[in-house]
């Protein structure tokens, strides 16, 4: 499936990624923290969406991120 992490208030993806383990990986997001090359994230809540690409139905987990510390580029 694919998954999104994505920055709650800003709305900018800080990471996409393809997991068969869905479960775990929404475990691990919801620990302590995330560090993103953006900077260290917390798990603010999840939904699961689905679209229509090319007449296919497709799903995603976006998980929405709280910032901790921002690191500027």
């Amino acid at each position: 499936m694919n998954v999104a992490f994505v920055h709650n208030q800003s709305g900018e993806e800080l990471l996409t990624m393809q997991t068969s383990d869905v479960a775990g990986l929404l475990a691990a997001a919801q620990g302590e923290s995330i560090t993103f090359p953006a900077g260290r994230f917390k798990y603010d809540y999840h939904t699961l969406d689905h679209y229509v690409e090319d007449g296919a139905i497709y799903q995603e987990l976006v998980i929405y991120m709280e910032v901790i510390e921002f690191i500027r580029p």
